[in-house]
């Protein structure tokens, strides 16, 4: 302290300045602008304590946000997966269902064609055997001719 007063003392001497201890300096500086510059102060305090407080209220928020989110990701994500498991499991029973329905189909469709062909053969075979073949047509047709030919008119 004793070097500042000095180097008060020097600088005040330099400019032709009557000196002025450091402490009414103070003094005259609390009294015109004390009360203002504590005011400012504890303003200046309770900004930044609201700004404190808002910065924890905004992290706070973010962080439920966060994990609000996060939670209904995953429960998203469990819906998908079951979704994707339900729809899997059903096209896979779909798939057998069709095919054992495609399979009673050919079965089916095996069995009537064979019933069809047995029953084509068979009519096939008793055409063949009924029908008439041109010699024996030949002479039923000159037998006939004979017998109109021999009736009296």
């Amino acid at each position: 302290m004793a070097k500042k007063a000095t180097t008060v003392k020097e600088s005040n001497s330099s400019n032709s300045k009557p000196e002025v201890p450091d402490g009414s300096i103070d003094q005259v500086r609390e009294l015109l602008f004390g009360d203002q510059a504590r005011r400012v102060e504890g303003r200046i305090e309770q900004l930044e304590n609201r700004i404190s407080e808002l910065h924890d209220e905004l992290d706070k928020r973010l962080q439920s946000f966060s994990h609000d989110a996060s939670e209904e990701s995953q429960g998203l994500r469990m819906q998908l997966r079951d979704f994707r498991h339900d729809s899997e499991n059903r096209l896979a029973e779909l798939e057998n269902e069709w095919s054992s329905q495609l399979n009673d189909l050919s079965k089916s469709f095996t069995g009537d064609l064979k019933l069809a062909q047995q029953k084509l053969h068979t009519a096939h075979q008793t055409l063949d055997k009924d029908k008439l073949g041109r010699v024996q047509l030949a002479e039923l047709l000159n037998n006939l001719a004979a017998q109109l030919v021999q009736e009296p008119e």
